[in-house]
């Protein structure tokens, strides 16, 4: 939102894209190792925790209606009242959001142009990874496939348990998938923390962290060197040599 000839804009709004960045890449590793922990139970308990996830999306469902309802009602009721209506200050000259009417109409235009969209960044992007699934029991799983279903049966898949079961890494190809996801993203938390945000300390953890959970992965010997050279930096020989 702020102007290009804001001061300081360029080195603000690199900020924000390494943090976006770096909040993307951590998502993933929270999303994943959740996943993962999922697909280690017994079939009953996956079922189990699928079907909780099911039942507290349709209580959020619900209670979007009911709120839905309430603000129905409460524009037909100041629609009745003298000086209801429309204008940016309401017929009554109150403010714009306490126009309860206004926010209506404007949420429903706003629905009926995008549908229900979070609020969040890229919110105009209806085909992007949701990593929030285990903050959020109703957001959707991250399928490990990129294979995301579309379309108007998107809300009717979602009470599906199959919608969710079958996103959950299971057999060995669809871990080492999972895996590959982490160590992709692990490296990237260590390079935006380097490069990006010049916390040094925080990136020695994630490239460490990388390190003793694969200590074989692709990123091997980039590691090391990442690490050597973050050490050098903190002036930090022993660790460095």
């Amino acid at each position: 939102v702020l102007p290009k000839d804001y001061p300081d804009y360029a080195s603000i709004d690199e900020k924000r894209k390494a943090l976006n960045a770096l909040v993307y890449n951590l998502n993933i590793i929270y999303t994943e190792d959740s996943l993962q922990r999922i697909g280690k139970m017994n079939d009953k308990d996956r079922n189990a925790f699928v079907d909780k996830l099911i039942k507290e999306l349709e209580l959020e469902e619900k209670k979007k209606e009911e709120a839905k309802a309430n603000m129905e009602n409460n524009d037909k009721n100041d629609s009745n009242m003298p000086g209801g209506g429309g204008g940016i200050a309401g017929g009554n000259g109150t403010w714009y959001f306490y126009n309860s009417s206004l926010i209506a109409q404007g949420m429903q235009d706003f629905t009926k142009k995008w549908g229900n969209r979070k609020l969040e960044d890229n919110w105009r992007r209806s085909d992007k990874n949701d990593a929030s699934f285990a903050g959020n029991p109703s957001e959707e799983l991250v399928d490990s496939t990129n294979n995301n279903p579309k379309g108007p049966n998107i809300k009717k898949l979602k009470k599906d348990r199959n919608y969710y079961v079958n996103k959950i890494p299971v057999t060995k190809d669809a871990v080492d998938r999972s895996n590959g996801k982490i160590i992709d993203a692990y490296y990237n938390v260590g390079a935006i923390y380097k490069e990006r945000i010049q916390n040094n300390p925080k990136s020695v953890e994630a490239i460490e962290e990388l390190l003793q959970r694969y200590p074989e992965n692709k990123y091997k010997m980039q590691c090391y060197y990442h690490l050597y050279r973050t050490y050098s930096a903190m002036g930090n020989t022993t660790k460095a040599d």
